[in-house]
């Protein structure tokens, strides 16, 4: 005869097993999150763009929606925009004791004839990650002006709140900061590098580019739209790597 547990004793079996597959679902979430960095579910950074029947698409696109005109820029004041976006992000970071350097496209037309590309719809810059958290403690979120030009410009230096989560499954935020003219939304993009675990040669970037150590450092300076800025050691090397020798010497492009 099968003898029955008593209430009680039925009563605390089941409370130890709910405590037991309470610990091993809590084990688990642990483990998860040991081999997969969290990431954020929306994207941080937002942009407008205008659609419209010209093929000049460097004055229609790249605007940050929260201060974007009523309608695209031209060509012309889109270059104007630019030019004083990178004087005063230049002079702005230096002043402040920010070592940043250009990156992506700018790097193209300073390969070329140290002019931003005609087509340029936006400016990218890069800082360490250590850089990037100074930057993120001690101004973020402040209003900067740039008398030297005597314009009326102000400019908002906003970084991304997930600038931390270094995971690149983050894809809606691979942008860190931004340096944004306040006056018709046009933009200059901030991400940060970072050296890889186990390996500090191998610089990383949120967005997915990989960097070797001599790649990036020692930092050149040089003018661009004769602006004061720094460029990567190899700048030839990491343009030909991300565009293709022929960035260098193909002289037609259709926009």
């Amino acid at each position: 005869m099968i003898k029955m547990p008593s209430p009680g004793r039925l009563r605390q079996g089941i409370t130890l097993l709910g405590i037991f597959i309470g610990l091993l679902l809590w084990s688990l979430a642990q483990h998860r999150a040991t081999i997969k960095s969290p990431h954020p579910s929306h994207q941080y950074f937002a942009e407008r763009t205008f659609y419209t029947a010209t093929k000049l698409i460097g004055s229609g696109n790249k605007y940050d929606v929260r201060y974007a005109p009523s309608s695209a820029l031209t060509v012309s004041e889109t270059r104007v925009t630019l030019v004083e976006l990178l004087n005063s992000y230049a002079s702005t970071m230096q002043r402040l004791g920010i070592v940043t350097w250009i990156a992506h496209g700018a790097l193209i037309g300073f390969c070329w004839n140290q002019k931003l590309l005609p087509w340029d719809t936006d400016l990218d810059a890069q800082v360490t990650l250590e850089t990037l958290e100074v930057l993120a403690q001690s101004h973020n979120y402040t209003e900067f002006d740039h008398p030297d030009t005597g314009s009326a410009r102000r400019y908002l230096l906003d970084i991304n709140p997930y600038y931390n989560v270094t995971s690149m499954e983050d894809t809606a935020n691979r942008i860190s900061g931004r340096w944004i003219d306040t006056q018709n939304g046009k933009y200059l993009d901030i991400t940060a590098i970072y050296p890889k675990i186990g390996d500090a040669n191998l610089l990383l970037c949120k967005d997915g580019h990989r960097y070797s150590r001599e790649d990036i450092f020692p930092l050149r300076q040089v003018e661009l739209e004769s602006v004061n800025v720094l460029i990567p050691n190899e700048y030839k090397r990491l343009v030909e790597l991300e565009y293709g020798p022929k960035a260098l010497t193909r002289r037609k492009h259709h926009w």
